[in-house]
Protein backbone atom coordinates (compact mmCIF):
# COMPACT_ATOMS: atom_id res chain seq x y z
CA UNK A 1 0.00 0.00 0.00
CA UNK A 2 2.77 2.29 0.75
CA UNK A 3 3.71 2.31 -3.33
CA UNK A 4 0.54 2.87 -4.13
CA UNK A 5 0.43 5.81 -1.77
CA UNK A 6 4.03 6.93 -3.26
CA UNK A 7 2.95 6.81 -6.41
CA UNK A 8 -0.41 8.65 -6.18
CA UNK A 9 1.42 11.13 -4.32
CA UNK A 10 3.92 11.79 -7.17
CA UNK A 11 1.14 11.36 -10.40
CA UNK A 12 -1.43 14.12 -8.52
CA UNK A 13 1.60 16.21 -7.07
CA UNK A 14 0.33 15.38 -3.29
CA UNK A 15 1.17 16.14 0.15
CA UNK A 16 1.02 12.78 2.59
CA UNK A 17 -0.19 13.70 5.86
CA UNK A 18 -0.04 10.88 8.74
CA UNK A 19 -2.15 10.08 11.96
CA UNK A 20 -2.06 8.18 14.75
CA UNK A 21 -4.15 7.94 17.72
CA UNK A 22 -4.69 9.57 20.78
CA UNK A 23 -1.76 9.52 23.47
CA UNK A 24 0.47 8.04 20.66
CA UNK A 25 2.59 4.89 22.32
CA UNK A 26 5.66 3.35 20.68
CA UNK A 27 3.30 1.55 18.21
CA UNK A 28 1.72 4.83 16.75
CA UNK A 29 4.88 6.80 17.19
CA UNK A 30 7.19 4.50 15.29
CA UNK A 31 4.99 3.39 12.72
CA UNK A 32 4.43 7.48 12.07
CA UNK A 33 7.88 8.14 12.34
CA UNK A 34 8.64 5.43 9.78
CA UNK A 35 6.20 6.26 7.25
CA UNK A 36 7.44 9.87 6.92
CA UNK A 37 10.82 9.06 6.96
CA UNK A 38 10.33 6.03 3.85
CA UNK A 39 8.30 8.84 2.14
CA UNK A 40 10.47 11.95 1.94
CA UNK A 41 13.28 9.48 1.08
CA UNK A 42 11.08 8.28 -1.56
CA UNK A 43 10.70 12.26 -2.49
CA UNK A 44 7.10 12.54 -0.84
CA UNK A 45 6.50 15.57 0.68
CA UNK A 46 5.43 13.74 4.27
CA UNK A 47 4.65 14.89 7.29
CA UNK A 48 2.99 13.80 10.71
CA UNK A 49 -0.21 15.41 12.02
CA UNK A 50 -0.72 16.05 15.70
CA UNK A 51 -2.92 19.02 17.17
CA UNK A 52 -2.27 18.44 20.19
CA UNK A 53 1.72 19.73 21.37
CA UNK A 54 1.54 17.37 24.92
CA UNK A 55 1.19 13.86 22.51
CA UNK A 56 4.20 15.63 20.19
CA UNK A 57 6.54 13.77 22.21
CA UNK A 58 9.13 15.33 20.62
CA UNK A 59 12.10 14.39 22.92
CA UNK A 60 10.68 10.94 21.21
CA UNK A 61 10.64 11.62 17.79
CA UNK A 62 13.27 13.74 16.96
CA UNK A 63 13.34 15.86 14.06
CA UNK A 64 10.60 13.84 12.54
CA UNK A 65 8.77 16.79 10.88
CA UNK A 66 5.07 17.29 12.13
CA UNK A 67 2.54 19.96 11.83
CA UNK A 68 -0.97 20.94 12.90
CA UNK A 69 -2.56 21.82 9.57
CA UNK A 70 -3.22 20.37 6.78
CA UNK A 71 -3.88 21.21 2.92
CA UNK A 72 -7.17 20.63 1.27
CA UNK A 73 -6.96 17.73 -1.80
CA UNK A 74 -4.11 15.67 0.28
CA UNK A 75 -3.56 12.09 0.82
CA UNK A 76 -3.99 10.92 4.56
CA UNK A 77 -2.90 7.97 6.01
CA UNK A 78 -4.56 7.00 9.54
CA UNK A 79 -2.16 4.47 11.35
CA UNK A 80 -2.86 2.31 14.59
CA UNK A 81 -6.16 4.16 15.33
CA UNK A 82 -8.88 1.27 15.36
CA UNK A 83 -12.07 3.99 15.54
CA UNK A 84 -12.76 7.68 14.82
CA UNK A 85 -13.50 8.10 18.13
CA UNK A 86 -9.33 7.07 18.91
CA UNK A 87 -7.93 9.54 16.72
CA UNK A 88 -5.91 12.29 17.99
CA UNK A 89 -7.34 14.67 15.47
CA UNK A 90 -10.03 14.51 12.61
CA UNK A 91 -7.61 16.78 10.04
CA UNK A 92 -7.99 13.71 7.54
CA UNK A 93 -11.29 14.84 6.92
CA UNK A 94 -10.33 17.54 4.21
CA UNK A 95 -8.98 14.83 2.05
CA UNK A 96 -11.55 12.68 -0.43
CA UNK A 97 -12.39 9.63 0.99
CA UNK A 98 -10.65 7.82 -2.06
CA UNK A 99 -7.26 9.56 -0.54
CA UNK A 100 -7.49 8.22 2.75
CA UNK A 101 -5.80 4.86 3.82
CA UNK A 102 -5.31 2.92 6.91
CA UNK A 103 -3.05 0.65 7.96
CA UNK A 104 -3.79 -0.99 11.73
CA UNK A 105 -3.47 -4.33 13.31
CA UNK A 106 -6.69 -3.88 16.19
CA UNK A 107 -9.47 -6.07 15.19
CA UNK A 108 -12.70 -4.49 14.87
CA UNK A 109 -14.58 -3.11 17.91
CA UNK A 110 -18.08 -4.65 18.79
CA UNK A 111 -18.91 -0.76 20.96
CA UNK A 112 -17.62 1.36 17.82
CA UNK A 113 -17.54 0.88 13.71
CA UNK A 114 -14.26 0.68 12.14
CA UNK A 115 -12.62 4.40 11.33
CA UNK A 116 -12.44 2.93 7.38
CA UNK A 117 -16.37 2.22 7.85
CA UNK A 118 -17.01 5.51 9.77
CA UNK A 119 -15.15 7.54 6.82
CA UNK A 120 -16.66 5.55 4.36
CA UNK A 121 -12.94 4.65 3.25
CA UNK A 122 -12.76 1.82 -0.12
CA UNK A 123 -11.71 -1.64 0.75
CA UNK A 124 -8.83 -1.22 -1.87
CA UNK A 125 -7.46 1.56 0.70
CA UNK A 126 -7.26 -0.40 4.09
CA UNK A 127 -4.97 -2.84 5.42
CA UNK A 128 -6.46 -4.22 8.80
CA UNK A 129 -5.01 -7.63 10.08
CA UNK A 130 -5.35 -7.85 14.13
CA UNK A 131 -3.10 -11.28 13.49
CA UNK A 132 -0.61 -8.63 13.29
CA UNK A 133 1.38 -7.67 16.47
CA UNK A 134 1.99 -4.10 15.48
CA UNK A 135 1.21 -1.73 13.12
CA UNK A 136 5.22 -1.22 13.10
CA UNK A 137 5.42 -4.83 12.01
CA UNK A 138 2.85 -4.07 9.14
CA UNK A 139 4.69 -0.89 8.07
CA UNK A 140 7.76 -2.81 8.22
CA UNK A 141 6.46 -6.21 6.44
CA UNK A 142 5.43 -3.11 3.44
CA UNK A 143 8.86 -1.50 3.35
CA UNK A 144 10.67 -5.47 3.26
CA UNK A 145 8.74 -6.58 0.43
CA UNK A 146 9.98 -3.56 -1.21
CA UNK A 147 13.49 -3.57 -0.42
CA UNK A 148 13.20 -7.42 -1.32
CA UNK A 149 12.00 -7.18 -5.00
Amino acid sequence: MLEKIIEKAQKENKKVYIYAHKTPDGDALGSACAVVEYFKNKGIDAQYVITNPIYSFSQIVGDIQTTSSVDENSISLILDTSTLDYAENTLFESSSVSDIFVIDHHGENKKAKCIEVDLKVPKKNVIRNPMESSTCEMILDEIRTRIDT
